[in-house]
């Protein structure tokens, strides 16, 4: 998460603080909030844990960002990640699952689940 200004042309927001906001989300493991210096300082006033993950150097983005992580819950433990498209899945409310070499996969999707049984090896 990052706070900045962003233009807004045909439907779509463009600027800086877009690109980063897309590099930090793209960099986040799943279930992972991640903020910038702005950020992280909002989350302290309102008793949100931070944790400093150090700088990071970002595609396009000219100087390296100090990056935080934001503790806002705890990892809820029915999660998941979806293994087609990195999503976190909560377990009860799963599109799916499939069950591969003794392993159950969640899918948010039937799209998602029908990707990933397609690029099973034939048996």
């Amino acid at each position: 998460m990052h706070h900045g200004p962003a233009v807004q042309r045909g439907g779509d927001y463009f600027g800086q603080a877009v690109n980063l906001t897309a590099r930090l989300a793209a960099h986040a493991a799943p279930g992972q909030v991640l903020g910038t210096d702005r950020i992280a300082e909002a989350a302290r006033v309102a008793d949100i844990g931070v944790e400093a993950l150090g700088e990071l150097k970002f595609k396009n983005v000219a100087e390296a960002t100090p990056v935080h992580a934001l503790s806002l819950s705890p990892a809820p433990s029915l999660e998941t990640v979806d293994p087609v498209c990195r999503m976190l899945v909560d377990v009860h409310t799963a599109a799916g699952s499939l069950r591969h070499d003794g392993q159950e996969h969640w899918f948010c999707s039937l799209a998602c689940l029908i990707r990933y049984a397609e690029a099973l090896p034939s048996s």
